[in-house]
Order: C-alpha cells, then sequence, then structure tokens
C-alpha cells in the first residue's frame, strides 16, 4: 500500500490449514519478527516498524516503511530474517563425561561438552549457535523428567564467522540413564532473499 507520506507491506507467513498441520506434527512454528527491506529501484527506502499478528485464520505480518520516491519504476520486497519459537518433541541419550557426540536440532549442531554429578545434581555444559535459545529443555534421570534447577551463564566464543554461546543447565537429581528431552527453541534465520518484485512497464 503506497501513499505520498508511506509505504505499508502486508502478508501472511501461515494460513490456519499450515498451522494445524504443524501443531498435529509437533513441530509448530510462531514467528515473533520479520525482517523485510524494501527497495526502490534498488535503493532501500527506510524503515519505521513491523509486527507480527496471530488470529483463528493464520499469521499476518505488516511492516512500515518511508513514501517511495516520485517515478518508481522497480520495487523488490527483501525478506532478510525471520524470528521465532519452533515446538518441538526431540530426545537424545546422553552418558555422564565428556564423549557425548554433537546433536542436531533444525540443522543446527549443539555441542555436549560435558555431564557430570556434583552434590546430588546433574550438570550438562553446551555449546550452540548463539541465535538459538533453549527456550524449554528438560532431563529424563533413570525415567524421572525434570526441569532446569539453575543455569551457570558461560561465555561467547568466535569460531571463524560464527558466534557460539556456551552453558551450564543444572537439573536436580542423578541416575544412569540421561535423556536430554528439547521442545521448543527460538531460531534467529536468515534469508537474504527477493520475494517479491514489480516493475513497471
Amino acid at each position: 500500500l503506497a501513499s505520498p507520506t508511506s509505504t505499508v507491506i502486508r502478508g501472511q507467513i501461515q494460513n490456519i490449514g499450515q498451522l494445524v498441520s504443524d501443531t498435529i506434527k509437533g513441530e509448530r512454528f510462531r514467528p515473533q519478527s520479520i525482517g523485510l527491506s524494501l527497495l526502490a529501484d534498488g535503493k532501500e527506502v527506510q524503515s519505521s516498524g513491523s509486527g507480527i499478528t496471530t488470529d483463528m485464520k493464520g499469521i499476518y505480518f505488516e511492516t512500515r516503511h518511508d513514501a517511495l520516491p516520485i517515478d518508481t519504476k522497480r520495487i523488490d520486497i527483501k525478506l532478510n530474517s525471520l524470528t521465532g519459537y519452533v515446538d518441538m518433541d526431540e530426545v537424545f541419550m546422553i552418558e555422564k563425561g565428556r564423549q557425548n557426540k554433537n546433536i542436531s536440532i533444525l540443522d543446527r549442531e549443539i555441542a555436549i561438552n560435558n555431564v557430570y554429578e556434583s552434590e546430588g545434581n546433574t550438570y550438562v555444559e553446551l555449546t550452540y549457535d548463539a541465535d538459538l535459545v533453549l527456550s524449554l529443555i528438560r532431563l529424563r534421570i533413570d525415567g524421572v523428567e525434570v526441569g532446569p534447577k539453575d543455569v551457570i551463564a558461560g561465555q561467547y566464543t568466535k569460531e571463524g564467522k560464527d558466534i557460539k554461546y556456551s552453558k551450564t543447565i543444572v537439573f536436580e537429581g542423578t541416575g544412569n540413564i540421561l535423556q536430554l528431552k528439547i521442545n521448543r527453541v527460538r531460531l534467529d534465520m536468515d534469508y537474504d532473499k527477493i520475494i517479491y518484485s514489480y516493475e513497471e512497464k
């Protein structure tokens, strides 16, 4: 929607059918923010805000930009990024010690650096991409599921172009059979892709 004072882009990310399908599969994606660029004849138009809403029909977005320059011949909309929560039901067998293999969530590797016991608690030390947030994680200890008792903040490190984050999650209880359960993550997904173009003939 273009006016002499502003330009508004509105669209839909998922319809109700996709939402229901994702919920049944247990892999529902709930967007939190969207990054769109509006290009007028190849030059970016200043953004003034964006928002996402959800109703019974689906998920909708709106971004607001300055007015298009006079005599604009071509516009492009570029999807830069999408941030949101993904519901899932992933369970990984882990063992005490440093010999655990890396696990993978949505094509992102999570390194299990160490699993150890101390004073009746089980400690799980993890390293993963800094833009990945493990927002719902639990541990099954000999079949008994427990949530985090505490989180020991770690540090950020740079590995080439990637920024990694390490932290240790403390779970109350100890046992022999350990299963790490991940039910929700927040993820920043980069696209840098033109999703719509219009050129005046």
